[in-house]
């Protein structure tokens, strides 16, 4: 009888143990191929990452290009509105240098232009607004009238 129970064990040992080896080679292989999952899902993030810096990166070489160009294009409007505004301040001098506008109504000139200025309109829009012509009479007139209340 001792032999018979060696034989069982021993049997019901060796199934047991084949049964228990088969389930840690299936668990072996789940966890491989997790870990290979994993390791690809982090190496396509690292990929993606680095692809998003390359991309932000020419993004703002662009960006500073297209700045680049748009200080060059916008240069020539900045520059012809100094012109504007420096015949328009030449020609109220020289007005004032006739002796046809008072310091006061200079002034008034003045600050009425540079809101007119202000909003975007060229010096000779601004003149023509206030309907500043050429002859100093005529100039004197419309300056010394109060000025229209705007809406």
């Amino acid at each position: 009888m001792a032999n018979i129970t060696k034989r069982i064990t021993f049997h019901c040992k060796k199934s047991f143990e084949f049964s228990l080896m088969n389930e840690q080679k299936k668990l072996f292989k789940e966890w491989e191929n997790k870990r290979i999952k994993l390791i690809e899902s982090q190496t396509e993030r690292m990929e993606i990452n680095l692809r998003l810096d390359e991309i932000k990166k020419r993004q703002k070489e662009i960006n500073y290009q297209k700045d680049l160009l748009q200080f060059f294009e916008n240069r020539h409007i900045w520059e012809d509105k100094a012109l504007q505004r420096r015949l328009l301040e030449e020609e109220l001098d020289m007005f004032k240098n006739r002796g046809s506008l008072t310091e006061e109504e200079y002034g008034q000139t003045l600050f009425q232009m540079s809101q007119l200025l202000k909003e975007g309109k060229t010096a000779s829009q601004a003149l023509e607004t206030l309907k500043l012509g050429s002859n100093p009479e005529e100039i004197q007139v419309k300056l010394t009238s109060k000025p229209e209340k705007r809406k």
